[in-house]
């Protein structure tokens, strides 16, 4: 059973999670799928790069750690990509995986 503290923790997580997808989608829509993929410097991570890493952030920690599910994590990989996804489909793997994430909290609160 969740204390308040962290029940209020993962609320406000949840909500700042889902109320920042539309702002890295509005700013996706602005690149072309070239601009995605580009890195400023060697030493530097893509946009596109940076998503899948958010990505597997919330896989590891939300989806894995508090849904008990499974980590198949290829970290080394959302920084090796370099390009084959499109904005419309990185995104949609965001969005995909913010959405098993909230599911967790939400099908935990349900039970408590």
């Amino acid at each position: 059973m969740r204390g308040k503290l962290a029940d209020e923790f993962v609320k406000q997580s949840i909500n700042y999670i889902e109320a920042n997808a539309p702002r890295i989608e509005a700013c996706l829509k602005e690149l072309d799928d070239n601009e995605i993929w580009q890195s400023p410097g060697a030493a530097c991570n893509s946009v596109g790069n940076l998503i899948l890493h958010l990505s597997g952030n919330i896989t590891q920690y939300v989806i894995s750690a508090l849904g008990n599910k499974e980590d198949n994590r290829e970290r080394d990989k959302e920084f090796s990509e370099k390009g084959g996804y499109t904005g419309v489909i990185i995104f949609d793997k965001l969005s995909s995986t913010i959405n098993k994430a909230t599911l967790i909290y939400k099908k935990q609160d349900q039970n408590t």
